[in-house]
């Protein structure tokens, strides 16, 4: 909320955050959930009281711990196939229409 209201702060009040975003309706519920427990909280106990939403909207937004986990799966792809367990550093490819069929 800004010290001043004026048409143009209602106009970009959620410019800034998920809660609009069509794309992501993952982050925007994590938001919206953050953003209640901020209201009841309130601002000096916010960072004891609100700890876990918050860690999840960081993340939602972040993607930091998925990006982690995909770095030690294509690591781990490289050791097994530089010591010679599997065969080819890439799996083949799916077929053509594996996961949806031909449009006409």
């Amino acid at each position: 909320m800004s010290l001043i209201r004026t048409p143009f702060s209602d106009l970009s009040g959620n410019m800034f955050t998920f809660q609009s975003d069509r794309q992501n309706p993952l982050c925007r519920a994590i938001e919206i959930q953050l953003y209640k427990c901020l209201e009841a909280a309130g601002v000096p106990n916010w960072r004891k009281t609100c700890k876990d939403e918050y860690e999840d909207y960081v993340e939602c937004v972040t993607r930091r711990k998925t990006k982690e986990r995909l770095v030690c799966m294509h690591n781990e792809r490289a050791r097994q196939f530089l010591a010679g367990k599997i065969p080819d550093e890439y799996l083949p490819l799916p077929p053509r229409f594996a996961w949806r069929p031909p449009v006409g």
